[in-house]
């Protein structure tokens, strides 16, 4: 009803709640374009950004008065309490403001917080995959540690399938070697990993053929 009636802020505070109870960059996209219609996205930023940081949010249901700075208005429909997902929230919540941190293109923001998030226990290979690739052309030297710690751990496992899944790693390596002009590294790691695991033959039939193959940019 509201989208009908044009009320952009009104529109903005649904999108807004949707946010709060269910953060993620999904969301917090879905928010920005209804709060950018209402002419107050920076004010919505500056507050979504702080909740994903410390879990206070502007937009409480039931709550009386507004915070300062906070534009928009209260939704005339409160959300039902079932899918209120604030309680089982933990702040900082590092991964989602990694992935709205990628999505503005916010690249030394995307390295800090990701070393604040491996001094925790709550993050795994997908997101060590996400912000690599991420990060790759701007801090080529964070990708390649992230990338050589999943390789390891692939070739620990001691299994044909993991050594090929650990190429893919490899490959990425090499190529951000040579975009930064550090091909001699690249070939060194080789030759250490052949050295350090030379009793793994399917090992180094994956590390020869990546040796031989020429890679295309």
């Amino acid at each position: 009803m509201a989208e009908i009636e044009r009320r952009h802020d009104l529109v903005a505070a649904y999108r807004a709640l949707d946010f709060f109870s269910d953060p993620s960059n999904r969301s917090y996209t879905d928010l920005q374009k209804a709060a950018e219609k209402a002419k107050c996205w920076p004010a919505v930023r500056t507050a979504a950004l702080q909740y994903l940081e410390t879990g206070q949010s502007p937009a409480s249901n039931g709550q009386k008065g507004k915070i300062r700075g906070w534009p928009l208005p209260s939704p005339e429909v409160e959300q039902p309490s079932n899918k209120r997902r604030s309680g089982y929230q933990r702040f900082p919540d590092l991964t989602t403001l990694i992935d709205i941190a990628i999505t503005e293109k916010r690249f030394d923001d995307v390295v800090d917080l990701y070393q604040c998030l491996r001094k925790t226990k709550r993050w795994s290979w997908e997101t060590d995959e996400t912000v690599a690739k991420a990060v790759a052309h701007t801090h080529p030297d964070l990708s390649l540690d992230v990338w050589r710690n999943i390789v390891d751990s692939l070739i620990a496992e001691v299994k044909p399938r993991a050594y090929e899944a650990a190429a893919v790693y490899l490959r990425l390596m090499e190529k951000t070697y040579k975009r930064n002009h550090r091909h001699s590294e690249w070939l060194s790691l080789l030759e250490v990993l052949r050295r350090k695991h030379k009793a793994k033959r399917r090992l180094i039939g994956v590390l020869d053929t990546l040796a031989k193959k020429k890679l295309v940019d």
